[in-house]
C-alpha cells in the first residue's frame, strides 16, 4: 500500500504530521486531544524514531516554543545532557521492550535556556498501523516542588545541625512519650549518649517529687490546654547524681488537622543558676531576719513590734478576742552602766532577753527590745489575768540570773513591769491607747520601789 503524505494537522492546539492514513492519524489525533483535555500536564506524541509528532498547548508554553519548533524534532533534543544520555542508555530501551514508563525524572531545556525539573510518564500505543508504534507522554514540572523539597531538606540539615551543635538538650517525644530523637549534649548534661536515650520515656529520670508535675504538664500540652510550657526539674544523671534542669516545651502538631502529633523541646542545664539562687534566697533570708532583729539582743526590734502590735490590733478587733501586752524596763540600769561599763551592760541587756525568751514561747507572741533598758511582749488572745501571770514569770526568771547591782537596793538586777489588756471591742481601745495603758503601768511600779508587776486595770 502506498504510503500517503498528509499535511500537518492542527486540531485543538496539536498537531500531526507522518506517514499514516488518513483514518489512523484522526484516531490519533481524537485519542490525544482528549487526554489534553482531561489532565493539565504537558503532553507530546512520539513516533517510534522519538520524533515529536504532536505536543499540547500546555507543553508549548512551558517551554516557550513554537510548535514549528518542535514538531519534527526528537524528543530527547529538549532534554539537558545528563537527562538525554539517561534516556537513550537506560529507560527507552526498557520503554520500547515494556510498554511504560511511570514517574521518570529528567530535566528538560526551555527556549530561553532555563532548565525545568519534570516527571514523565508514558505509554507505547502499539495498534497496528503503517506508521508503526506511537507513544504518548504526560509530562508534569516538578521545579517548584523541587525547590520546596530542596528548602525543607537545607531547613532539616541546618536544624539538625543546630540540634547536633547546641549546648541545650533537643528532644522530640511522640503521643506515648517516648523519646524519638535526643541531641548529643545530653552527653555533657546528664552523661548518657543519644541512642541511650531514644526509645525511653523522660519520666524515668525525672525525680519523685516533681515527677507528677512534669506528667502533668506533658499531659496538659497534649491535651491542648496549653501551646507552650516551661517546666524545672531535677532528672537523674547516669552517675547518679541529680540535676536541675529547665526545659521549654511545645506542642507539635499536624498542620493540617491541628491534632497533637507529639511534644518538642529544649532542655539546659541550671544546677549553677540553681545552686545561685538559693544562696540569693538564703542571703535574703539572713538579711530580713537581720532587719527584724535587734542586734544586741537577738529579739526583734521596734519596727518589727510595731508591725506585729498593728497586725495583732486588727486580728483582735476582727475576731473579737483580747490583746495583751507587756511594757518591761530593767531597774537603776543607768547606774549599772556608770558602775559596771557599758560592755557589762550590754551583757546584762542580753541575760534578761534570753530570760524572757525562755518563758515567752508561744506561737503568734512578739517579744521586743523597745529601746535602750526597755522590753516589749505583745501576746494575743490573752486577757489581763494571763498578761500578769506571765510577767510574773518573767520577772522571777529574771531574779534567778542573780547578775550582781550593787547600785540597787535589791543588790541583784531587777525589772519592772506593766501588764494591759484590751478588748478591741471596747469604745476607744486602740492599738496607741493599749501601748499608752502599758506604758502607765511600767511607771507606776516603777515609782512603787520597782522588781513588781502593776496592772493598767489598776490605774484608775
Amino acid at each position: 500500500m502506498a504510503q500517503a503524505q498528509f499535511p500537518q494537522l492542527q486540531s485543538g492546539g496539536i498537531s500531526f504530521r507522518g506517514n499514516e492514513d488518513y483514518a489512523t492519524a484522526e484516531r490519533l489525533r481524537a485519542k490525544f486531544k482528549h487526554r489534553a483535555k482531561i489532565t493539565p500536564a504537558m503532553l507530546h506524541s512520539v513516533n517510534q524514531e522519538g520524533v515529536i509528532v504532536a505536543v499540547s498547548d500546555a507543553w508549548l508554553n512551558k517551554l516557550g516554543y513554537t510548535r514549528s519548533q518542535v514538531i519534527g524534532r526528537p524528543s530527547v533534543s529538549f532534554l539537558t545532557p545528563e537527562s538525554r544520555e539517561r534516556a537513550l542508555k537506560e529507560v527507552l530501551p526498557v520503554f520500547f521492550r515494556c510498554g511504560c514508563m511511570d514517574n521518570v525524572q529528567y530535566q528538560m531545556i526551555c527556549k530561553n535556556g532555563s532548565v525545568i525539573d519534570v516527571l514523565m510518564s508514558a505509554v507505547l500505543d502499539d495498534s497496528p498501523i503503517e506508521a508503526g508504534p506511537i507513544s504518548l507522554a504526560v509530562i508534569t514540572d516538578i521545579t517548584a516542588l523541587k525547590e520546596t523539597k530542596n528548602r525543607l531538606l537545607e531547613s532539616e540539615a541546618r536544624y539538625r545541625l543546630l540540634a547536633d551543635h547546641s549546648s541545650d538538650v533537643v528532644f522530640h517525644l511522640g503521643l506515648d512519650l517516648v523519646r524519638r530523637y535526643v541531641s548529643p549534649s545530653c552527653r555533657e548534661i546528664l552523661g548518657f549518649e543519644p541512642e541511650e536515650m531514644v526509645g525511653a520515656k523522660p519520666l524515668n529520670l525525672v525525680h519523685p517529687d516533681e515527677a507528677m508535675h512534669v506528667r502533668t504538664v506533658f499531659q496538659s500540652l497534649l491535651d491542648g490546654g496549653v501551646a507552650r510550657q516551661s517546666v524545672v526539674n531535677r532528672m537523674r544523671h547516669k552517675d547518679g547524681h541529680w540535676v536541675w534542669v529547665e526545659a521549654e516545651l511545645r506542642t507539635l502538631k499536624d498542620p493540617e488537622t491541628g491534632a497533637a502529633l507529639g511534644l518538642i523541646g529544649a532542655m539546659r542545664d541550671i544546677t549553677a543558676r540553681r545552686e545561685m539562687e538559693d544562696r540569693l534566697a538564703e542571703a535574703n533570708r539572713r538579711l530580713a531576719a537581720l532587719a527584724a532583729e535587734d542586734a544586741l539582743t537577738g529579739l526583734r526590734n521596734r519596727r518589727i513590734f510595731n508591725e506585729a502590735l498593728t497586725l495583732g490590733y486588727r486580728a483582735a478587733l476582727r475576731h473579737g478576742r483580747s490583746l495583751g501586752l507587756l511594757m518591761i524596763d530593767v531597774d537603776w540600769f543607768k547606774a549599772y552602766n556608770d558602775h559596771y561599763g557599758h560592755p557589762a551592760g550590754d551583757e546584762c541587756l542580753r541575760q534578761v532577753a534570753k530570760a524572757i525568751s525562755r518563758i515567752v514561747q508561744r506561737a503568734g507572741d512578739t517579744s521586743a527590745r523597745y529601746g535602750g533598758e526597755e522590753f516589749a511582749i505583745l501576746l494575743p488572745e490573752t486577757d489581763e489575768c494571763g498578761v500578769i501571770a506571765m510577767a510574773e514569770r518573767i520577772r522571777h526568771a529574771v531574779n534567778r540570773l542573780a547578775l550582781e547591782h550593787l547600785g540597787s537596793g535589791h543588790r541583784i538586777v531587777t525589772i519592772s513591769l506593766g501588764a494591759a489588756s484590751i478588748n478591741p471591742a471596747g469604745p476607744g481601745e486602740g492599738e496607741e491607747f493599749l501601748l499608752r495603758q502599758a506604758d502607765r503601768a511600767l511607771y507606776r511600779a516603777k515609782a512603787l520601789g520597782r522588781n513588781r508587776v502593776f496592772r493598767a486595770s489598776d490605774l484608775g
